[in-house]
């Protein structure tokens, strides 16, 4: 296969959406070779702003939106709506998050997109659908996370709910919406007929419950706080080194045996199964943490990876950085950025075997690919350009 060849070579995605869920959506339908065009108002998307930065240049920005040609347009005024409208046109893909009822207050409602485009593929993340009795309502990661019951099943049981270390409702929204895509555009490629999908937050945040609500749905038995225990395998906690934290799951009967010779203490006799671990499990746990206090994360991780037993040192983002696994699989990537410099970025996190994600370019600056999309893409002449650009519409 060409090794040029991409996935979705041949696919544009219009891209309206701005903060993180949508962004990273067209990300990686950019990183998999579809011509995505990033559309932000003249004075330029609110994260640009936002720390950690970089000089001038947000990371979040930066991280969100490589592979993407940038232009700017006011899509509220009426030289705008004209513009987006023959983008539109032209565009397989049309991606937005705003809260529901705003597009259509644009006047840009799927019906109106689909009778400019009848084979296009709106996507619309929000917070909580575009339908309902909460559709309306303001969302951000933090809240689809409380909303949904994630948070009420994150921490200590004795300690209040926690949000999770990092936007995780918003990046798994954005990994369903481009799956939903890529479906879509099979479906369309088969029949010809674009159709509308609807990602939310919520939905997405409801979908990491697997078993609690099916178990409460059944039993009635609501699902707490387990703090770093894992809920299934007893023991696996994270245990205190002299220098960090080492997290150990003794998942088998085989690793109970083997834990327990390791830190030197005779197995007791119990019925096989879980009932018998579980018995042995609290004492077990007590003397792994005990054998861990003593040493150095790197010689309890040692110890009992010889052992074919799980553990991992609970890494530091330093940690994770210079991680031989992490560099192997290249992770990271670097890229060189206008303004800048060489920026690292996070790799796709997927392998594919023929078709790979690749980075291919920087973030777009404010308007960087302005005069290519209009001139090239929708055939505007130069006059009419600097017209556009005087008046504020780019």
């Amino acid at each position: 296969m060409d090794p040029e060849m991409r996935a979705l070579d041949g696919i544009r995605v219009l891209d309206l959406s701005r903060f993180i869920s949508g962004p990273h959506c067209t990300m990686l339908l950019a990183d998999m070779g579809a011509e995505v065009i990033k559309v932000e108002s003249p004075k330029g998307e609110l994260t640009r702003r936002f720390p950690p930065r970089i000089g001038d240049d947000s990371m979040f920005y930066m991280v969100l939106n490589r592979n993407k040609k940038g232009i700017t347009l006011d899509c509220w005024s009426d030289a705008g709506k004209e513009t987006l409208r023959e983008l539109i046109a032209k565009s397989d893909v049309l991606v937005e998050n705003f809260r529901p009822g705003v597009m259509a207050a644009m006047g840009f409602s799927y019906d109106e997109v689909r009778a400019i485009n009848p084979s296009i593929v709106m996507v619309s993340v929000s917070g909580f659908g575009q339908d309902g009795p909460w559709a309306k309502r303001g969302c951000f990661d933090a809240i689809a996370q409380a909303a949904s019951g994630m948070m009420s099943v994150t921490g200590w049981p004795e300690g209040p709910p926690t949000v999770a270390g990092t936007f995780v409702a918003d990046y798994l929204t954005a990994i369903y919406a481009a799956f939903g895509t890529v479906v879509a555009l099979r479906h369309r490629e088969r029949t010809g007929m674009g159709q509308w999908l609807d990602a939310a937050l919520l939905d997405a945040s409801v979908s990491t419950l697997i078993t609690y609500l099916p178990t409460y749905l059944m039993t009635g038995v609501v699902t707490g706080r387990a703090g770093n225990d894992d809920r299934f395998i007893k023991p696996a906690t994270a245990y205190a080194a002299a220098d960090g934290h080492v997290y150990i799951s003794v998942a088998t009967e085989a690793h109970v045996q083997r834990a327990w010779c390791l830190v030197g203490a005779e197995p007791p006799v119990v019925p096989p199964g879980p009932e018998g671990r579980a018995a042995c499990a609290v004492e077990l746990a007590r003397l792994i943490a005990a054998f861990a206090a003593e040493r150095p994360s790197a010689d309890v991780v040692a110890a009992f990876e010889a052992l074919g037993i799980p553990v991992a040192k609970v890494a530091t983002i330093d940690e994770v950085a210079v991680n031989p696994q992490v560099v192997h699989r290249g992770l990271m990537e670097y890229v060189d950025h206008p303004v800048a410099g060489q920026v690292p970025l996070p790799a796709t996190p997927f392998k594919l075997s023929s078709t790979p994600g690749t980075i291919r370019s920087a973030p777009p600056t404010l308007g960087q690919h302005n005069d290519e999309v209009y001139e090239t893409l929708l055939g505007y002449g130069r006059e009419r350009i600097e017209a556009m650009r005087g008046e504020g519409v780019i």
